[in-house]
């Protein structure tokens, strides 16, 4: 009887230990897993944000390079482009701070990144600061500048 017990004693430890160590185990994969995960987690942002700031930056290329070619045509000159806005888009500037300027603020996680673009002409006009697809109208009026952009 008492082999009996010290083998059911001895048993019920070992499964004891076993389970102990498979505990630590899988602690010291999740300590070591963390940092691998974080890393991940930052980067993915991180080129979710560079790909918002080109698809910002190529609107504003397409704006810029759509006044010029407009300003070159000269008055009654018209043109109609589409673009696309990133989800993140805060403001849209278009010759508000400087005649000569176009300007995207784009919201990412280290905080708000402005990209600019300067014209040769001046320029004035309103964009709806919204993701998605716009319909840009790009008109220089016979009565000079400024060339106007509107949706």
């Amino acid at each position: 009887m008492k082999n009996e017990k010290k083998e059911v004693l001895e048993t019920s430890v070992s499964r004891g230990q076993i389970a102990l160590e498979a505990v630590i185990i899988i602690g010291f994969v999740l300590v070591l897993m963390i940092p691998l995960l974080y890393t991940l987690f930052s980067r993915v942002l991180s080129v979710q944000d560079e790909l918002r700031m080109l698809e910002g930056s190529r609107a504003v290329d397409t704006i810029a390079n759509t006044v010029s070619t407009v300003g070159v045509i000269g008055p009654n000159g018209t043109a109609t482009v589409q673009i696309t806005l990133p989800e993140n888009v805060r403001n849209v500037s278009i010759g508000k701070t400087n005649p000569r300027e176009v300007v995207i603020v784009l919201s990412t996680a280290l905080g708000d990144i402005d990209i600019t673009r300067l014209v040769n002409y001046d320029v004035t006009g309103s964009i709806l600061p919204r993701s998605g697809g716009h319909t840009v109208k790009i008109t220089y009026y016979d009565q000079g500048p400024p060339i106007v952009v509107s949706e």
